[in-house]
């Protein structure tokens, strides 16, 4: 048995959830805003802490400091004196700082105290006594010279305090010893807390504004969505009367009656194309259907499978019919992928358009993409096929890019959405002008010059469809620039530079060209069609009014 979930009233949820949100943002604010504020106090803290010890271990003399070894020595004593008073007055002279003592290391490696600036113990009392807590970070100070800040605070019956150490060094370089100081963190401590306390009145205060505002917003939300509920209560019963607007200030509210209403005049639309108990079933567009055509720069794609008769009658139909439909959901798909339009199923053939109902800048590069994606899909496709003991469905691309009246076709009762004119005709002769070329994918002119920067063509030929009087260049279209072999790259460029000279009348020249083209690709045989044409021209010249236009006889 399915469990229902538990439902909340949108206004009371919408109330709460508001200020949870808002609550926990303020929340994580106030944790950063405090992280932040300590790290910003106590970073200045060791900065004061690092710079202290810097100059107190500037301030003692290495020298002397390294000749103190017994407060039975003279030398030792006078030495001790002399830093001991300096340290001293350094301590008695700058804040904060508690205590500042010096060390060395002894036979054992063990640090051990020096010149302290109390004397607690009597003079040079501490004198050679282990300091058993020094820090382990520190140790590197008696080997490399540098400073240590120890960045944990210590607590004891004197306060909190945080340390830094420093190496000593004598006239020579070497380092004799260490230097470390105390200094207070009470102040830091004070100030984080007052700033917790602070962050946490101004959070306490926000929460209570947004309680309020959070009943106010719900309420401002609920309502408009409970009279958008009433409409498509309506929807449901098929009362398909125009919703009224609600005087909502959001933008998704209105967004969402734009929403209805459109599905409501989809509906009375779909009515016509379909019996009323299917309609809602129907994909929801946003115009309501009538009799209507614009005339829209479109590109248009024909598409036929090779051979595709002599196919069919080698097959058994319910075989016949579920690799066809595969196919078709192959095509179809990647067309509509690729922002495309699929107009009709002709038989095996497909139209499909781009450019309308929406209009799309880029219609006649989508077009290729989706026509070179369509001939790799194929590939793998066919091998299935081929797996299968089934004949390969190849298939035949014609491209064209021009005007044409696109709309609603029909009549009041039943209407279907297509596109007519002379450009989707041509569309539809350049896929079946493949056959005459050995080609897969031929665009015309009008689409090439939209694409040249991003795909790799060959030129044609310069043809008269049958029926027509004026010419047009057709192309092949090879794949996309960044994404073709090198080979083939190589191929369409000496093929094209060829084809120039074949216009410009230098058969020899042309020949040698396409001959070069021919060693990249040997097969090809729309090159070996062009050599034949430049040696017929070499035997018998045309005449100079001679433009190099085939007229094509047979659709």
């Amino acid at each position: 048995m399915k469990i229902k979930k538990r439902q909340f009233s949108i206004k009371i949820f919408i109330s709460m959830a508001f200020n949870i949100i808002v609550v926990t943002t303020g929340l994580l604010m106030c944790i950063f805003v405090f992280i932040y504020t300590r790290d910003v106090l106590r970073g200045n803290l060791y900065t004061r802490l690092n710079d202290l010890v810097y100059t107190i271990s500037k301030n003692i003399d290495g020298d002397k400091f390294e000749k103190i070894v017994s407060k039975d020595d003279p030398v030792s004593v006078a030495n001790y004196k002399s830093i001991q008073t300096k340290l001293q007055d350094i301590q008695k002279n700058t804040t904060k700082i508690f205590y500042i003592y010096s060390m060395k290391l002894n036979s054992s490696n063990q640090s051990v105290f020096a010149v302290p600036t109390d004397d607690d113990r009597g003079f040079m009392g501490w004198l050679n006594v282990p300091y058993l807590e020094f820090p382990q970070e520190a140790m590197k100070l008696y080997k490399e010279n540098g400073i240590v800040v120890i960045e944990s605070f210590i607590e004891d019956t004197y306060g909190t305090w945080v340390s830094g150490y420093a190496s000593i060094l004598n006239s020579k370089g070497k380092i004799v010893g260490v230097v470390g100081i105390d200094v207070s963190a009470e102040d830091v401590i004070n100030s984080e807390i007052r700033c917790l306390v602070i962050l946490i009145l101004i959070t306490l205060a926000i929460v209570l504004v947004v309680i309020f505002l959070g009943h106010y917003f719900s309420k401002m939300i609920s309502n408009p969505l409970i009279q958008l509920q009433d409409e498509i209560a309506m929807i449901q019963k098929f009362e398909l009367a125009d919703v009224i607007p609600s005087e909502t200030i959001f933008i998704e509210i209105s967004d969402m009656e734009n929403v209805v209403d459109r599905t409501k005049k989809a509906l009375r639309s779909f009515k016509r194309y379909v019996p009323a108990e299917l309609v809602h079933q129907i994909v929801i567009t946003k115009k309501e259907a009538v009799l209507s055509g614009d005339k829209t720069e479109a590109t248009f794609m024909f598409t036929d499978i090779q051979n595709f008769t002599t196919i069919a009658e080698s097959m058994e139909i319910e075989k016949l019919f579920d690799k066809l439909g595969n196919y078709f959901e192959l095509m179809t798909s990647n067309i509509h992928s690729n922002n495309g339009t699929v107009d009709k199923y002709i038989g095996d053939a497909i139209m499909a358009f781009w450019g309308a109902p929406n209009y799309i800048e880029n219609h006649a590069g989508l077009a290729c993409i989706s026509a070179l994606q369509c001939s790799d899909l194929l590939k793998t496709l066919n091998a299935e096929l081929k797996n299968h003991n089934f004949p390969p469905l190849n298939t035949r691309f014609g491209i064209h890019t021009g005007h044409a009246i696109i709309g609603n076709m029909g009549y009041s009762e039943r209407l279907n959405y297509t596109a007519i004119g002379d450009t989707v005709n041509l569309a539809s002769r350049l896929e079946g002008i493949n056959k005459f070329y050995d080609t897969n994918i031929i665009i015309s002119n009008d689409t090439y010059n939209l694409v040249k920067n991003d795909f790799i063509t060959r030129h044609l030929d310069k043809i008269i469809v049958k029926g027509k009087t004026n010419w047009i260049a057709i192309h092949e279209l090879i794949g996309k620039k960044g994404e073709t072999e090198k080979s083939i790259l190589e191929f369409s460029e000496i093929y094209n530079s060829a084809v120039n000279l074949f216009y410009k009348r230098e058969w020899k020249k042309a020949i040698s060209a396409f001959e070069d083209a021919l060693r990249i690709k040997p097969d090809d045989r729309q090159t070996k069609r062009m050599i034949s044409h430049c040696r017929k021209y070499i035997q018998t010249p045309p005449s100079d009014r001679w433009e190099g236009i085939a007229k094509l006889n047979s659709k």
